[in-house]
């Protein structure tokens, strides 16, 4: 599904592929921040996908210093959080959120950015993992989860 998403948890795996600027190196073109590959990343993941980002490279075959400067940040941040993400499955309940994630082929241009309220959720084994996609200014609360749902994961650590 190219440049594509979906909006809601699909029953079989899916692949859709992305990249971080156009599919060929255009000098001045603005490319993707690590915060939104790192978004789109989890938003797919958590919907049992997984996402094929292509970075464009120059005609000498080297990347230049601000595709450097995301591969270095995204690089850092699934250090920290990738065992939530690699080789990991979706996660129940479905994530939530305000932001409208429209579902098909080349609907990435379609989206909005996500915000802190986005809330997607994945699992390792028998690991829950939830990820805000943005900081949140308080306490977040996820009912879905809570001793009292239907998913009944009691109480979790962090």
């Amino acid at each position: 599904m190219e440049r594509g998403a979906v909006g809601e948890i699909r029953k079989d795996p899916f692949q859709t592929d992305t990249c971080i600027g156009q599919w060929f190196y255009w000098e001045g073109f603005e490319y993707k921040p690590a915060k939104e590959v790192v978004h789109r990343l989890l938003d797919i993941v958590s919907k049992n996908g997984n996402l094929l980002l292509s970075i464009p490279l120059l005609p000498d075959g080297t990347l230049d210093s601000r595709e450097e400067s995301i591969l270095e940040d995204f690089t850092a941040w699934t250090a920290i959080h990738g065992a939530g993400v690699f080789g990991s499955r979706h996660g129940k309940p479905r994530g939530r959120g305000p932001t409208y994630v429209p579902t098909g082929q080349m609907s990435e241009r379609d989206m909005k950015p996500f915000t802190a309220d986005d809330v997607r959720f994945t699992t390792q084994g028998d690991k829950p993992y939830c990820y805000c996609l943005g900081w949140p200014d308080g306490d977040v609360r996820i009912r879905s989860l809570g001793r009292n749902s239907a998913t009944g994961r009691g109480r979790l650590s962090t």
